[in-house]
């Protein structure tokens, strides 16, 4: 199904209207929809559930971390773009990353706000 730039923007406005919110927080909340309902096995919905595990067994991980976790076996060919996407995802989904001090190192580690924990 192709859907042209001018078509997103008119289901952007209705989806504003309706909730009654800015139209980049209508897109914002579609996108959380959409990742909530995704079906099991998903390459979205693995990232999530590797994060929400990753977030209970440490509190923070690196994108490295997540993707030896949601991708154990499987190869990946290209990590940059898998890398990109999962970045997408998280944020998409609340996850914030910053650069903390751990284990000598200053990685760049996501994680989720207390606020949004509670979503």
């Amino acid at each position: 199904m192709e859907v042209t730039q001018t078509q997103l923007l008119e289901l952007a406005e209705k989806a504003s209207a309706h909730l009654g919110v800015s139209r980049s927080e209508a897109i914002v909340h579609g996108l959380r929809l959409v990742l909530a309902t995704a079906p099991a096995g998903s390459s979205s919905q693995v990232i999530l559930a590797a994060a929400s595990k990753l977030m209970l067994d440490q509190g923070s991980f690196t994108m490295d971390e997540l993707l030896d976790e949601a991708f154990q076996d499987q190869p990946i060919y290209s990590p940059h773009k898998v890398k990109i996407f999962a970045a997408h995802v998280l944020k998409t989904a609340g996850y914030e990353r910053r650069q903390f001090r751990r284990k000598g190192d200053r990685p760049l580690l996501w994680f989720q706000p207390l606020g949004s924990l509670e979503e």
